[in-house]
């Protein structure tokens, strides 16, 4: 888990080296094989680089998925202590969510995506109804088809072409979680719901 509410600066361009991170368990919520599957149609564009941070049960098998197309442009990280994992992700040029089809994956906004906002970076995440009710799809966060690695190599390459499209997503999404997700406001809301629950007692 990450913890900062600091929005980081994006100074690339259309041409700088485009980092694409994901960090995580490696759990079948989070679609770790369809972010190999988009490396594989992202093989010879060498400006984009994906890394893969965490551990978890799908780990072995995403190595080995990359092995086995010899992907070039995808590296895999043990989990890194807290300041130096909040450091890879300042550092990246596109933050990833989750892209599996499980219920649990459709039916949460997972951790990493509003971690990847509270830096104020762009983030790309499978669609769904949750992340669709908590933030605007195409202002606040880029989304794209889930378990499909062609749809989530398309947006990657879209979005690593386009500076200015980044900047607006990161803006805009760090703008809304400073508003509705950030401690302060989620601790404003459970504080109305606690009086609203004791005033019905």
């Amino acid at each position: 888990t990450i913890s900062a509410t600091t929005a980081t600066a994006d100074n690339s361009t259309a041409t700088s080296p485009c980092l694409v991170i994901y960090y995580g368990t490696f759990i079948p919520n989070h679609g770790v094989l369809t972010i190999v599957e988009a490396a594989r149609y992202l093989a010879s564009e060498p400006t984009i680089q994906l890394v893969l941070i965490g551990q978890g049960p799908d780990r072995a098998a995403a190595e080995a998925l990359a092995q086995r197309y010899n992907l070039p442009n995808i590296t895999f990280i043990d989990w890194l202590a807290q300041d130096a994992l909040v450091q890879q992700v300042a550092d990246a040029t596109v933050v990833l969510g989750a892209f599996g089809t499980t219920p649990q994956s459709l039916m949460t906004v997972q951790n990493k995506i509003y971690e990847g906002l509270a830096l104020g970076k762009p983030v790309l995440s499978g669609d769904g109804p949750a992340v669709r009710a908590a933030l605007i799809a195409g202002e606040e966060i880029e989304l794209c088809a889930r378990n499909d690695g062609a749809a989530l190599a398309d947006a990657i390459r879209r979005l690593c072409a386009d500076p200015a499209r980044r900047a607006q997503l990161a803006e805009r999404g760090h703008r809304r979680f400073l508003c509705d997700y950030a401690l302060a406001p989620l601790g404003r809301r459970y504080k109305t719901h606690l009086q609203e629950t004791a005033n019905r007692a």
